[in-house]
């Protein structure tokens, strides 16, 4: 578990963090408490490894987020700013990583062997919520039209379950970023965390972060919840609209699009759990 002066460090950064996505609008005040709480937990049990993952993912996505927008905007599509991001849309992103590290702190004091998993396991999880965004921004600007998972027709860019091809080069690209990224700051230090991560163990984290992003749009294209307004008559993925409760018209009532990226991210570590036991060396 990290040294009283690293947990201190990790409650500066997060609250750094949290507090600067509530300025510029980019958090709710729910979402931004439960980015600090998430930012403390990968940040002070953790560590730098957890940490780095969770930095690459939260940069990359949000410059990509702007840089897309601004795009749409100068071609004159009809879009506006993303919403603030409430505590659940935080958590969707970040439980799943801040539970592997404090599963590492408990586990592994002072570093062991163990580490070296637990570390692996986390940077898939976020691998796999990078790979989503990279698809989701960059596949938006495709001129081709998306095509829903399994049926293949063609929908509205933005339909969940809708993939394009560049969409889908861009979340293998957005895994291996991640994977990179740990691979390049790898905290050598510890008995678990001696040797970088080998090119069978970065293989493993990328293939598992773009395979649970296919399984995010299969599962937002067969299963989650999808609503209709009973003000403006729009479909939504949102449980309410216009401010009054939507109805729901297909998927899932609890799948809605938190779960279903909740779901996704804990299909990383699966994912990457199975593939280092048969490329980083056994787990």
């Amino acid at each position: 578990m990290s040294d009283p002066a690293g947990l201190i460090a990790a409650v500066v950064a997060a609250a750094a963090g949290a507090a600067g996505g509530a300025v510029v609008r980019a958090l709710t005040l729910p979402g931004a408490a439960a980015a600090f709480c998430v930012g403390v937990m990968v940040f002070g049990l953790g560590g730098a490894g957890h940490a780095v993952a969770l930095v690459s993912f939260f940069v990359s996505s949000s410059l990509l987020s702007a840089a897309g927008l601004r795009i749409r905007r100068r071609r004159g599509s009809p879009v506006s700013a993303a919403p603030a991001r409430d505590a659940w849309q935080v958590a969707a992103n970040g439980l799943i990583p801040a539970l592997i590290a404090l599963a590492s702190a408990l586990t592994n004091p002072g570093g062991t062997p163990s580490s070296r998993e637990w570390l692996l396991l986390s940077a898939a999880a976020l691998a796999s919520m990078n790979a989503d965004t990279w698809a989701t921004e960059i596949g938006g600007l495709a001129r081709a039209r998306p095509r829903m998972m399994g049926s293949w027709k063609p929908v509205a860019a933005g339909e969940s379950g809708g993939v394009t091809l560049l969409g889908v080069a861009a979340g293998l690209a957005g895994s291996l970023f991640v994977a990179l990224m740990v691979a390049a700051w790898w905290p050598v230090g510890g008995a678990g965390l001696i040797w970088r991560p080998d090119l069978g163990e970065v293989f493993a984290v990328t293939w598992a972060g773009f395979l649970a992003m296919l399984a995010d749009s299969i599962l937002g294209a067969g299963v989650q919840a999808r609503f209709r307004c009973r003000v403006c008559g729009s479909t939504t993925e949102e449980r309410s609209h216009c401010s009054v409760a939507a109805e729901r018209v297909s998927g899932w009532g609890p799948m809605d699009n938190n779960a279903v990226n909740l779901t996704a991210s804990a299909l990383g570590v699966a994912f990457a759990w199975i593939l280092l036991r048969w490329f980083g060396g056994g787990l």
